[in-house]
């Protein structure tokens, strides 16, 4: 079964894709602040565990830190055939630490929207992969300019949105489909899903990646309240840990795993 793992690396994004045919897909690395390396930390405990010896594609939505800080790091211990990249990544200083990395070794892929890829037996619709201007906007430029991602497998689909604001997820729409899980963009920030995005995806649950207790208040109420209007079934990384969704046949079974502090 198509499964799909929302890795919980605190406030940010990491998420793992293994497809019925095996391949590895993974959209954004995490990040933590100062000295702390996510990947040794976090990520590659996880995939070592899991089996995985290859990423088949390495998606980063944009170049901020809490997206991008562990690439690098997978990177040099685990063999990446492609890595998918949006407008302005190349500005990030982690960016840069996972194309010196990769140089020689990968294909690097500068993504323009309206592009179709098929990693093995899923496809991947870039549904948008630059900011449109806006002088009302409310966020960085970086995440305006986040990759808006489609993801086709087996009948079963899932849009990632990075730290998109409610203009570019809206901007992304005419390409977008209905799918059964979103990512919730921007760690369930106020600036993004509005109603008219969420009534245009119709996901039967969104996911939110954020850190416990973290200090910008992710994720706001008035997100919280779209979803529920929209009948949206939140799951948290911050309440929930890990969560892993397998997309059966006929049904969605999603799974909890969260860290359990023994001291002895």
């Amino acid at each position: 079964d198509l499964t799909v793992h929302f890795i919980d690396v605190g406030q940010g994004d990491a998420t793992l894709i293994r497809t019925p045919e095996g391949k590895n897909i993974l959209i954004d690395t995490g990040g933590l602040q100062e000295d702390a390396d996510i990947s040794r930390m976090v990520l590659l405990p996880y995939l070592r565990y899991l089996g995985v010896k290859q990423i088949d594609a390495l998606c980063l939505s944009h170049g901020d830190h809490d997206h991008a800080g562990g690439a690098a790091g997978v990177a040099a211990k685990l063999p990446v055939k492609n890595v998918f990249l949006g407008a302005g990544a190349e500005t990030s200083a982690d960016v840069q630490a996972l194309l010196r990395v990769v140089e020689h070794k990968a294909n690097v892929y500068r993504l323009q929207e309206g592009e179709q890829w098929n990693v093995g037996d899923c496809e991947i619709v870039v549904a948008s992969a630059s900011a449109k201007t806006s002088s009302a906007s409310k966020v960085s430029e970086t995440n305006a300019s986040s990759l808006v991602l489609q993801l086709f497998c087996q009948g079963h689909s899932l849009v990632f949105t990075g730290d998109a604001d409610m203009e570019t997820e809206e901007n992304a729409m005419p390409l977008l489909r209905p799918a059964d899980v979103l990512k919730v963009s921007h760690h369930g920030s106020e600036t993004s899903s509005s109603p008219h995005f969420l009534a245009h995806i119709r996901p039967r649950c969104g996911v939110i990646s954020c850190g416990k207790h973290n200090r910008y208040g992710h994720p706001a109420q008035d997100t919280l309240e779209r979803l529920a209007a929209r009948h949206i079934i939140p799951l948290r990384t911050d309440q929930l840990g890990a969560i892993k969704i397998v997309f059966g046949k006929d049904k969605l079974r999603w799974y909890s795993y969260r860290y359990q502090e023994n001291q002895f």
